[in-house]
């Protein structure tokens, strides 16, 4: 499956994800009305609903409809909202999706009461499944302990982010632990949308933990390559300032594999950024060559990618559905080319990656 397709396919049932939240999820204004339009303004201001639609494939690969999960489909991006509101605040960030963010525009107060109305609206949503008749009880509990577990990952993965980007622990964070924190603050979250899914379509217990599988890994993969594009992606497609991670000191995987290969004054430049608030223009471009240099960027990609294919292979035993064919068809190329990143130039013509 092309690119173009997948879009057209997310497109579609962002659509049906976009008409629940106007027509349900805020269909009664909340007062007041500022506290309403802080907790619509990161869905006003775009967002492509991977989460959600992930969530509606997965239950129509495992032989369900995607109607049946829809309002748990929903959780999942008012969850993913949640964390993003709570991620600025933590980080003092100023744009997200290419508007201010709530913390900016609203305030942090009010930020923090938005983000929790988005976290008590993702178990309200979950219980609109009730009116499925398709889904039992039994059904709704399961992923309502699902989204517990992963809002509990999340939170954690969370946590170590915060303890790894401490300016006493540069150079001392090893790849596994920077794995371990990606997948628990980001893994998990698609890890819940993917399982979610099969809870929904009634699917065997192997297929479950399949799909499981498939999100985590998937999620992972992602969140490696959303760590490339704060390196490499111009601010208006990516929605906020570029070289954001090394401002805030981030630990990330390019960073980790930066302080075990880099040259004494490529790690001098990149060292001249991180965690500084103020850098100038020159010297995070001076950064980020450093980091091409080093071959921190092409190891996070050939690291994605490797996720991307443990997710695929996780799908091997699901009959070979439109569906499948869909959740097979995400690669790091897809979530580049959204950004405006010109893969053909991204990697040496050496590289021997099957996504590009």
């Amino acid at each position: 499956m092309d690119d173009i397709t997948l879009l057209n396919e997310i497109k579609k049932k962002s659509v049906k994800v976009n008409n629940f939240i106007e027509q349900k999820t805020f269909s009664k204004p909340l007062e007041p009305l500022t506290l309403h339009n802080a907790c619509k303004h990161l869905f006003l201001a775009g967002g492509k609903r991977v989460r959600s639609a992930i969530t509606l494939f997965s239950c129509e690969a495992a032989g369900g409809i995607d109607e049946w999960a829809l309002p748990s489909a929903v959780a999942m991006e008012l969850l993913h909202a949640y964390s993003l509101i709570h991620d600025d605040l933590i980080d003092r960030g100023t744009s997200r999706r290419g508007v201010p963010s709530v913390n900016i525009k609203y305030g942090e107060p009010a930020a923090i009461l938005t983000g929790d109305i988005l976290l008590t609206k993702v178990y309200e949503s979950i219980g609109m499944t009730s009116e499925v008749p398709e889904v039992t009880v039994s059904q709704i509990l399961r992923v309502m302990e699902t989204v517990t577990k992963s809002s509990i990952d999340l939170c954690e993965g969370q946590t170590l982010d915060i303890s790894f980007s401490d300016s006493s622990m540069v150079g001392k964070v090893d790849e596994n632990d920077c794995l371990r924190m990606i997948s628990k603050k980001t893994g998990s979250l698609v890890a819940a949308a993917t399982k979610t899914g099969g809870i929904l379509a009634n699917a065997k217990a192997s297929e479950i933990l399949a799909l499981e599988e498939y999100g985590r890994c998937f999620g992972t993969g992602y969140q490696i390559i959303d760590d490339v594009l704060d390196m490499i992606a111009n601010k208006e497609s990516f929605g906020k300032p570029v070289g954001g991670d090394l401002r805030e000191g981030k630990c990330t995987l390019i960073t980790v594999y930066a302080f075990n290969n880099a040259e004494k004054r490529e790690l001098e430049s990149i060292l001249a950024v991180l965690g500084n608030r103020n850098p100038s223009m020159g010297s995070i471009q001076k950064a980020i060559e450093a980091l091409h240099k080093c071959g921190a960027i092409e190891y996070a990609i050939n690291t994605s990618e490797k996720y991307l294919t443990q997710a695929i292979d996780s799908l091997q035993d699901f009959p070979g559905t439109h569906e499948k064919e869909i959740l097979t068809a995400f690669t790091p190329s897809l979530a580049l080319k959204l950004a405006g990143v010109d893969t053909a130039t991204l990697l040496p013509s050496s590289s021997n990656s099957k996504y590009w």
